[in-house]
C-alpha cells in the first residue's frame, strides 16, 4: 500500500522537507509534510484536520465510516513521528458527539469515537462556536424577567450549559423567527444528552450506546468515560451586534459563507465579543469566582479538569501587527472583514466602561460601588491630569449613556440601554397641585448639534471629531464636549448622534405624590406613568405625609446600528529626519509582460530608514529633471557564491542561488505560480549585463541569507549575461513593484545620462543625494536571438538553415497564429564561419536560409566540416539584437 509507506518518504533536511514518494496529491501526504516540519520546529500540539463532517459523516456500503479510518490511520503515523507531541482532530462543535441523521430512522452513530478512543489521539478537539443567547431588540421590555441586555454576563453563563442546543432547538427558521422552541428530549430512553451539542460533560462522562431505529444496541463504543481531556481547539465570537447569537458566523462580502448572526442589525459591536469571550473563559477556569465543579468535573482517569483552561485557544489573533492590519489595503484584500470579524488583535487591549469606571473610582479612594450593569466599551482614555471623580466620569458617563444613582450609601450605574421599567404607576396621591407636575426644559436651551472630540486610533492617535445635527435645524444650537477618549470615528459619529437624541429626554421631568404604602420605590427606579409615553428614571423621593417624587424621562434606547463602513485609512508617518545615502541599482531590462516604450530601464532603490526617493535625470551636462519616485524600498541582496552557466527553457537544478538580503525576505512558490511569471529577479553578470530569472524555491538557511533552487534561467532574451555567469558579490534585485520604470523616451536609449536620486522633499545636493551616471534602455528595444535553429545538409554540399524566432513584446498571446513581429519589418542578419576566421555574411527576410556548395567553397576554400551559425533579428531603428550560436556538423 503505497500510503503506508508514506512516513518514509519524508527527510528532514537542513533547508526543509525533501519527499522522495509517489508522484499524488492526498490529504495525508499534505499532513505528513506538516507533521515533518513539525518535528523540527517543535511544537507543542499537532491537529490532524478541523471541522471535517461533511467528510467524518460518510458511510460506506457495510456502515463504516472510512474517512474516520483514515484519520485513525494518520494519527497513528503523526504519533510516530512526533511520540511526545498532543496529536488530536478539531472537531466542528456539531460533530464531535455524534451523528444522528435527520432520516428519520431514529439511528444514533457514535463515528467520531474510534478516533476519540485511539491512543494515537490525546485529547478531544472542539471548535467551540456553539451561541451563548438568542436575544432581540424587543427583548428588554418583553421578557422582564429574562436577561437585562445581550452584554448580560448572568445570561451569557447561562447559555453556556443551557439554552439552545441543550435545552431545546430551532426546528425551522420559521420557529425561529416566531420564538417557538422544541424541546430537547429523549422518551423513555432518557438521555437527552444524546442529542446536546452543548452537553459536553455528559457526553464526556458516560458510556456511548449506538442505535438503530431508536433502538440502543448490545454494545458501548471504544470511548471510555472520562479517559481524556477536551481541548477548545477553537472558541471565539464575531464582534458584532448579537455575536453571541450565532458566533460562527462571519461576514466577508467576497464569500459566499457570508451572514451576520440572527438577529443582528450587523453594526460592530466589540463589547459583545468581549462579553461572550469572559463568560466562556470564566465558565471553565476553577480560578473564576463563580465557577462550579460539576460545570468542569475532575477526572479519576487522569487527574485533571475535563476542559483543560491552559488549552482553550480563542480564534484568532493574526500574525500581522496592528493597526498594519486591517488598515493597509494595500498589502491585505481582508482589511474590511476585522471591524466585525473574529479578530482579538487590535481589541483585546480595549477598555470596558464598567472597569474604566471602577478604576477611575478607585483611584479617587471609592470603594463602595456596582458597575455591573454598564454595558459600554472604548479603545481607550488618556488621564487629563488631577480633577475629582465626578468631573472625570460625567462626560464620559454621558459619552456611553450611562447613568448613576446612590442607594444604600451605593453608588449604582447602570447603561440606559438596559433599563427596563418595574412597574407602573397609576395611583397618585391627592396632593394640593396637580396629579403629576410636567416640566419641559426650553428649546433654546437645548444644543441641536453635538461636536465629539475624541483621539482616533487610526491616526496615531490625533484628534478628531464626529458631529450630529438635527435634521430640523436650521442654524444649530451646538455643543462641544471633548474628551480624551480613544475611539474610532465611526464610534465617535454613533455615540454623537445617540448623545443628542438624548438631549430631549434630559429635558423633562415629572413630580407626582405616592401613597407611603410604596416604600420599595427608591431613587434609581424606572417606572412608567400611567397614560402617560415613556419610561421615567426617579431622581429623588422626599418622604412625608405622601412620598413626592422627582423622575426624568429617559431618551429611547440606544439600539443595534447597522454597519458603519471600512476601516479609516491611516495617516502615513512623516518621512524620517535622517535620510542615509541609498543603495541604488540601474537596470537595462527587456521590456516586462504588459510594458510598453522603454518600460525595461528600471530602477531598484533601497534605505535604512526608507524616506522615499525622487528620481531626477540630466542629459549631455543639462538640467535635471524628475522621471520618477521610489515609494518604496526594493529588495536587494549580494551573492555569497558564483553562480554558473545554466541551460535555458527547462528548470535549472544544478545551480544554487546563495544571497545576502539587505532587507524583507523570499518565498518559495508552486509550479504554476513559476510558469506564470512568479519570482522574477535579475543578477548582474560578469559583464555588467543583468540576467532575468526565476525561482521556485526558497529557503532562510541562516539570518538574512537565502538559498534558491529550481531556477528559469535568462528570461526575457538574457541568455548572454547568463552564459559567462555571476561572480561572489553580485548584486541581486527581485523584480517587484518596487523596482519601477525609469521613464525613459526612444531619444534616450543609448545615450548617457547622470541619474540622481535624492530623499523626497530634499534638494538635489543634499548629502544623503546619490549620482549615478550610465546608458540604458537598449535591452528595451533589442530584438531577442531566435530560437530552435536547424541545418539540413544535402548530398550536393547545400545546407538549408532555419530557426524560429521571438518578440520583446506580446509574446504571451496564444489566440493569434503567430507572436507579433514586434519591428517595423522582419530581418534577420547570419554569419556563417569555419573556425578559421573566414566568415560568410548574409541577410533574409524570412526566417531561414539556403546556403549552396559553391557559396561556401568561394569563402572556405573547401565544404567545412562544420559551421559556425550565428543568427541575429535586426531592427532597421536599433539595429542587430542578441544573436543564438550553434554549431553543426556536416555529415560524413
Amino acid at each position: 500500500d503505497v500510503y503506508k509507506r508514506q512516513p518514509q518518504h519524508f527527510t528532514l533536511t537542513a533547508t526543509g522537507v525533501e519527499y522522495t514518494g509517489p508522484d499524488e496529491w492526498s490529504y495525508r501526504r499534505m499532513i505528513l509534510h506538516q507533521a515533518s516540519l513539525a518535528t523540527a520546529a517543535g511544537v507543542d500540539a499537532f491537529v490532524i484536520g478541523s471541522e471535517m463532517r461533511g467528510l467524518t459523516r460518510i458511510r460506506d456500503q457495510d456502515g463504516r465510516f472510512p474517512f474516520v479510518e483514515g484519520l485513525i490511520a494518520i494519527a497513528g503515523e503523526v504519533k510516530a513521528m512526533m511520540p511526545t507531541t498532543v496529536v488530536t482532530y478539531a472537531a466542528d462543535w456539531s460533530e464531535y458527539f455524534g451523528y444522528q441523521p435527520t432520516d428519520g430512522s431514529g439511528d444514533v452513530f457514535y463515528n467520531l469515537d474510534p478516533l476519540w478512543a485511539s491512543p494515537s489521539i490525546d485529547v478531544v478537539g472542539i471548535d467551540n462556536y456553539l451561541p451563548l443567547a438568542d436575544w432581540r431588540d424587543g427583548d428588554i421590555d418583553a421578557n422582564p424577567a429574562g436577561p437585562s441586555s445581550q452584554y448580560d454576563r448572568d445570561g451569557l453563563r447561562a447559555g453556556i450549559g443551557g439554552g439552545e442546543y441543550y435545552d431545546w432547538y430551532y426546528a425551522s427558521d420559521a420557529d425561529r423567527a416566531a420564538r417557538i422552541r422544541t424541546p430537547i428530549t429523549d422518551g423513555a430512553a432518557g438521555k437527552p444528552w444524546v442529542y446536546r451539542a452543548k452537553d459536553v460533560t455528559s457526553w464526556w462522562s458516560n458510556p456511548h450506546v449506538e442505535r438503530r431505529a431508536g433502538v440502543e444496541t448490545a454494545e458501548t463504543s471504544a470511548w471510555v468515560p472520562m479517559s481524556k481531556p477536551v481541548w477548545f481547539t477553537e472558541l471565539g465570537c464575531p464582534a458584532i451586534d448579537k455575536g453571541a447569537n450565532q458566533p460562527n458566523v462571519f461576514v466577508d462580502p467576497k464569500s459566499s459563507e457570508s451572514f451576520v448572526p440572527h438577529f443582528s442589525a450587523g453594526g460592530r459591536d466589540d463589547l459583545a465579543q468581549r462579553r461572550f469571550l469572559e463568560a466562556q473563559l470564566a465558565y471553565w477556569d476553577p480560578a473564576s469566582p463563580d465557577f462550579s465543579t460539576a460545570a468542569n468535573p475532575i477526572s479519576p482517569v487522569y487527574g485533571g479538569r475535563m476542559v483543560d483552561p491552559s488549552a482553550i485557544h480563542v480564534w484568532t489573533w493574526d500574525a500581522r501587527p496592528y493597526p498594519a492590519f486591517p488598515t493597509r489595503g494595500d498589502l491585505w484584500s481582508d482589511g474590511g472583514n476585522w471591524r466585525r470579524g473574529h479578530w482579538l488583535s487590535g481589541r483585546l487591549a480595549n477598555a470596558p466602561v464598567d472597569a474604566l469606571i471602577a478604576a477611575i473610582l478607585e483611584d479617587h479612594g471609592i470603594a463602595d460601588y456596582d458597575v455591573s450593569g454598564v454595558d459600554s466599551c472604548v479603545a481607550g482614555t488618556v488621564s487629563a491630569g488631577p480633577g475629582t471623580a465626578r468631573e472625570t466620569l460625567e462626560d464620559l458617563l454621558r459619552l456611553t449613556g450611562t447613568v448613576v444613582h446612590v442607594a444604600a450609601g451605593r453608588l449604582i450605574f447602570r447603561s440606559l440601554a438596559s433599563l427596563r421599567s418595574s412597574r407602573e404607576i397609576g395611583t397618585f396621591a391627592d396632593e394640593d397641585g396637580p396629579y403629576v407636575e410636567l416640566r419641559r426644559g426650553e428649546a433654546s436651551e437645548r444644543p441641536e448639534e453635538i461636536a465629539l472630540g475624541f483621539l482616533d486610533p487610526a491616526r496615531a492617535y490625533q484628534p478628531g471629531s464626529a458631529e450630529a445635527v438635527r435634521a430640523s435645524a436650521a442654524h444649530p444650537r451646538k455643543d462641544i464636549i471633548q474628551l480624551p477618549v480613544v475611539l474610532e470615528e465611526a464610534r465617535a459619529k454613533e455615540l454623537a448622534a445617540a448623545m443628542l437624541r438624548e438631549v430631549s429626554g434630559a429635558a423633562e421631568t415629572a413630580r407626582f405624590g405616592v401613597a407611603p404604602s410604596l416604600l420599595s420605590l427608591e431613587s434609581g427606579d424606572v417606572v412608567s406613568l400611567a397614560e402617560r409615553p415613556g419610561a421615567w428614571l426617579v431622581n429623588r423621593i422626599e418622604t412625608g405625609v405622601s412620598r413626592r417624587i422627582e423622575a426624568r424621562r429617559l431618551p429611547a434606547r440606544r439600539g443595534s446600528l447597522a454597519d458603519q463602513g471600512e476601516p479609516p485609512t491611516p495617516l502615513r508617518p512623516p518621512a524620517p529626519a535622517i535620510a542615509s545615502r541609498p543603495l541604488v541599482h540601474l537596470l537595462d531590462l527587456p521590456l516586462p509582460e504588459g510594458g510598453q516604450g522603454i518600460d525595461g530601464a528600471r530602477f531598484a532603490v533601497q534605505a535604512k530608514p526608507w524616506p522615499g526617493y525622487s528620481i531626477a535625470a540630466s542629459r549631455q551636462g543639462g538640467a535635471f529633471l524628475e522621471r520618477a519616485t521610489a515609494t518604496r524600498p526594493a529588495t536587494t541582496g549580494q551573492l555569497l557564491a558564483a553562480l554558473g552557466e545554466g541551460p535555458e527553457g527547462r528548470l535549472d537544478r544544478g545551480n544554487t542561488i546563495t544571497l545576502r538580503l539587505d532587507r524583507g525576505a523570499l518565498y518559495a512558490i508552486s509550479r504554476d505560480e513559476l510558469l506564470d511569471g512568479g519570482n522574477l529577479c535579475a543578477v548582474r553578470s560578469s559583464t555588467g549585463a543583468w540576467e532575468v530569472l526565476q525561482f521556485e524555491r526558497a529557503a532562510e538557511i541562516a539570518p538574512g541569507v537565502f538559498e534558491l533552487r529550481d531556477l528559469l534561467r535568462a528570461q526575457g532574451g538574457t541568455e548572454d549575461a547568463m552564459v559567462v555567469g555571476a561572480l561572489t558579490g553580485a548584486a541581486f534585485v527581485l523584480l517587484d513593484a518596487a523596482c519601477e520604470p525609469l521613464g525613459l523616451t526612444t531619444s534616450d536609449v543609448g545615450r548617457e545620462m547622470d541619474v540622481r536620486v535624492a530623499p523626497l522633499g530634499r534638494a538635489l545636493d543634499d548629502p544623503a543625494t546619490v549620482t549615478i551616471t550610465a546608458t540604458l534602455g537598449r535591452r528595451s528595444v533589442k530584438p531577442l536571438s531566435p530560437v530552435h535553429a536547424k541545418a539540413a545538409f544535402d548530398a550536393a554540399g547545400t545546407v538549408a538553415l532555419s530557426w524560429i524566432r521571438r518578440t520583446r513584446v506580446g509574446g504571451d498571446n496564444w489566440d493569434g497564429p503567430d507572436v507579433p513581429l514586434g519591428e517595423e519589418q522582419e530581418l534577420y542578419r547570419i554569419e556563417v564561419g569555419d573556425g578559421s576566421g573566414a566568415v560568410l555574411v548574409r541577410e533574409a527576410a524570412t526566417p531561414g536560409l539556403v546556403l549552396t556548395a559553391e557559396e561556401q567553397t568561394a569563402v572556405f576554400g573547401v565544404l567545412p566540416s562544420q559551421l559556425m551559425i550565428s543568427v541575429a533579428q535586426v531592427s532597421p531603428v536599433w539595429g542587430a539584437g542578441t544573436a543564438r550560436q550553434t554549431i553543426f556538423s556536416r555529415p560524413a
